[in-house]
């Protein structure tokens, strides 16, 4: 299992998705709308690899359930290779928000195909 704090992982969704945060400028995505693309991505990632979240394993029982949803100040607790779908499948659901735009629906297609391969 890896953790990573909330802000850690908004910080990798923005790098995957290039939303600059600057100081004085207003970044595309906000920490909310990102914490909340990352609870729908933990809901469907959960849904097809619920081994991705491995809550506990005690006397060689393995519990498995699906986390709460993430707050801002959260830390997420999931399995090491799982970081990179997530981050891939977040990125995907912010990017088709904006889906007016072509380009937007496109990036977020990719990112939708890197999520299916790095699973």
């Amino acid at each position: 299992m890896a953790t990573i704090s909330m802000a850690d992982f908004r910080s990798i969704v923005r790098g995957i998705i290039v939303d600059r945060e600057y100081s004085g400028e207003t970044p595309f995505f906000s920490d909310d709308e990102i914490t909340t693309a990352v609870n729908l991505a933990k809901a469907s990632m959960y849904g097809r690899k619920p081994e991705s979240f491995l809550v506990s394993l005690s006397n060689n029982n393995i519990s498995l359930s699906e986390p709460t949803d993430y707050t801002s100040t959260s830390t997420l607790s999931l399995a090491s290779w799982a970081k990179e779908p997530l981050a891939y499948l977040t990125g995907s659901i912010l990017l088709i928000q904006k889906s007016k735009d072509s380009f937007y629906r496109e990036a977020s297609d990719k990112l939708l195909e890197f999520y299916e391969r790095s699973l």
